[in-house]
């Protein structure tokens, strides 16, 4: 996405007229070849060039080789470049973005995708939340309680782009009409009630997040169009979003539970710290001390696949066994073990 992903290929940027001639052109060929539903899009109204074509394709867990395969067939293109779930290739001097994206996010990515940056503008507001609002839908990424450094895993909350844009401010039915340019975006943003200048600025964003905005045109623009607007509400940089869950989850409940989800995860993850004070390498070193290094890892593995030929699994065999008698199997084990 953005025209720049090739590097040996001749592109340049299409006018309106010549992009509207050429979707109407491929579209109806990529539905046809790919046997797929594919979108281009939506920029707005009044956009007078443009640099490439982003087209969504729903993959039905096509093998991504059958579509390049495909793409050479189709397009005889002078380079192709994939870039996880982006493949850009050129056709009649313009870069074409295929977007593959899977059936469950069809439709909440077309929303994301579409009107240049207004997701990923959008996705700065959700994150003052905790949240996370990308082109699978909104998601949380949640922290165990005495340690906000490790994630135990992202909850996906919702894929309903109406409910989404409700909880995150913003006026679902005026998205809809469409936006004639940038600025009408950017207003839209804007207007949101939970609109603070602060949270879009380079330093509050992560490494990540800073690195790919400075590449983006638009959002300097954005930048520089919000630079003398107020805030709607006041966010608090580095403040403790866990404060919010109780806010998310009533607003999604029904049908997401998120505290139910919340307490799946807590309960995984004690048992996970339960299983592993059972048996550590600082344990192993205990009872064998001749066991080090890459010794130590050697017989913990093999002990692990010794207990699985009989057990299902390694971590349930270690839950239900007491402290002593794990010991007694595993010095057991190590007598005969050869690590050679």
């Amino acid at each position: 996405m953005g025209g720049k992903a090739l590097k040996n290929a001749y592109t340049r940027r299409y006018n309106a007229i010549e992009f509207k001639n050429l979707v109407e052109e491929i579209l109806p060929v990529i539905r046809k070849e790919f046997n797929t539903e594919a979108e281009v899009i939506v920029a707005y109204k009044n956009k007078e060039s443009f640099g490439d074509i982003d087209i969504l394709i729903k993959n039905n867990s096509t093998d991504v080789n059958i579509i390049l395969e495909n793409i050479e067939r189709i397009f005889n293109p002078t380079q192709i470049h994939r870039n996880t779930d982006c493949i850009s290739f050129d056709y009649k001097e313009i870069q074409i973005d295929f977007i593959l994206t899977t059936p469950e996010n069809w439709e909440i990515s077309q929303i994301f995708f579409s009107y240049n940056d207004l997701g990923n503008l959008q996705g700065k507001i959700a994150h003052r939340f905790g949240l996370k609002y990308g082109y699978d839908g909104l998601k949380i990424a949640y922290y165990t309680k005495d340690d906000k450094i490790k994630k135990l895993d992202n909850i996906y909350i919702s894929r309903d782009a109406r409910k989404i844009f409700q909880f995150l401010g913003f006026d679902y039915d005026r998205y809809l009409l469409g936006f004639d340019n940038l600025n009408d975006i950017f207003d839209y943003v804007i207007d949101s009630k939970y609109f603070d200048p602060e949270v879009f600025k380079m330093e509050h964003l992560n490494n990540i997040d800073r690195s790919r905005n400075k590449k983006r045109a638009n959002y300097q623009i954005f930048l520089d169009y919000i630079k003398d607007k107020s805030a709607k509400t006041k966010w608090i940089n580095g403040e403790d979003k866990s404060k919010y869950v109780d806010e998310i989850h009533d607003f999604f409940n029904p049908p997401f539970n998120l505290k139910s989800k919340i307490s799946e995860l807590e309960e995984k993850e004690k048992l996970r710290r339960e299983i592993k004070s059972k048996f550590n390498g600082n344990l192993i070193m205990e009872w064998v001390p001749e066991y080090k290094g890459n010794r130590l890892g050697k017989i913990m593995l093999a002990f692990s696949q010794y207990i699985e030929k009989e057990h299902k699994s390694f971590d349930e065999w270690l839950s239900l066994q007491t402290d002593e008698n794990i010991k007694k199997q595993f010095l057991k084990f190590s007598k005969d073990f050869k690590d050679a």
